[in-house]
């Protein structure tokens, strides 16, 4: 979680720094208030609302259908005599934890773009603008997330598969 941490602190840095520094002529604000400000708005209150709502679906239906296998369970069981630190739904939990602070992250992205964002400033504009980018690259990391569990979950599929067809 300090790695995650510290990525986004680097993207949003990062992010930070080009808006600010391939700015010309102080016409960031301008850009940001005609073109950026309320599409921003919409699109990151309504990514928050849907990630809320897909969040619970998402960890139901993994817990159901991977973390509740018996592969699964097997699996970690023999993981565990390497790690004795791992637990079955570790990944889950931490999978869960993620997607609510990109949930929370969207919301705050949201509402800084009206709260902040009218401050008739090229930084105030650039911090909103790299804040978005900050957002999109978490939630980047949380679809990639998840495709490893799925991916994870076809694996044990397909392992139990091949027990199934060798019986």
């Amino acid at each position: 979680m300090r790695l995650l941490k510290l990525i986004i602190i680097l993207i949003f840095s990062a992010s930070l720094w080009a808006i600010l520094y391939f700015a010309n002529n102080h016409t960031i604000f301008h850009f940001y208030a005609d073109k950026m400000r309320t599409p921003l708005f919409t699109g990151f209150l309504t990514l928050g609302g849907f990630l809320l709502s897909l969040k619970t679906f998402i960890l139901v239906k993994l817990k159901e259908d991977l973390y509740d296998l018996p592969s699964y369970k097997k699996r970690v069981l023999e993981r565990k005599k390497l790690n004795p630190n791992l637990t079955l739904y570790g990944p889950l939990t931490r999978l869960g934890t993620f997607l609510i602070y990109c949930v929370l992250l969207s919301l705050i992205t949201a509402v800084l773009q009206f709260s902040f964002g009218f401050l008739e400033s090229d930084f105030a504009a650039s911090i909103c603008l790299a804040l978005s980018v900050t957002t999109i690259s978490v939630i980047f990391i949380a679809w990639w997330q998840i495709r490893v569990s799925i991916n994870e979950w076809f694996l044990i599929l397909k392992e139990s598969e091949t027990e199934d067809a060798e019986q």
